[in-house]
């Protein structure tokens, strides 16, 4: 889970980078700033996040347990 709260009135360019490149990378958008991913981003995020400045306001976490709902969802987009 990669997850943002981007102050966009300072970081603007920054937070629309970070999330080009979230996208290009092939995440999942659950929820407005919560991006999945079945493997484990922490390195290329961070990097990223860095790059661009906003790396304090990005967190990566490993999720073990989610509804089922979502958990279905992740897995068609995944095809898993």
């Amino acid at each position: 889970l990669v997850a943002s709260d981007i102050p966009t009135k300072e970081h603007r360019t920054g937070a629309d980078l970070l999330r080009r490149k979230i996208k290009q990378m092939g995440l999942f958008l659950l929820q407005r700033t919560l991006w999945f991913y079945p493997y484990n981003p922490s390195g290329e995020i961070e990097f990223i996040a860095n790059h661009y400045g906003v790396g304090r306001y990005v967190t990566v976490m490993e999720v073990t347990r989610m509804d089922k709902d979502d958990e279905i969802k992740l897995k068609k987009f995944f095809g898993l």
